[in-house]
């Protein structure tokens, strides 16, 4: 339902976000009744969570595209900034 593990020519060029989001894209039934709910994404194999968050602890530094979030939690939150590539 969601795509085949076969790998092709395309998936050797392709970036790690491209092939997880090719690895979350929803497909759709031509069965109209059932509701259509998008899976659970897991961004881990495309960004490096743990890297992050230990680098903000050692010198508060962060990747191009994350930024830390204002709020009142213990922890520190992380966002991800809308980038565009050229």
């Amino acid at each position: 339902m969601y795509g085949s593990k076969k790998l092709n020519d395309d998936d050797s060029e392709r970036t790690a976000f491209r092939k997880s989001e090719k690895k979350y894209k929803l497909y759709y039934d031509s069965n109209k009744k059932k509701k259509k709910l998008p899976r659970p994404v897991d961004l881990s194999d495309v960004i490096d969570f743990k890297a992050i968050s230990e680098s903000f602890y050692r010198n508060e530094e962060l990747p191009v595209g994350v930024s830390k979030a204002q709020c009142r939690f213990d922890k520190p939150v992380f966002s991800l900034d809308h980038c565009l590539s050229t």
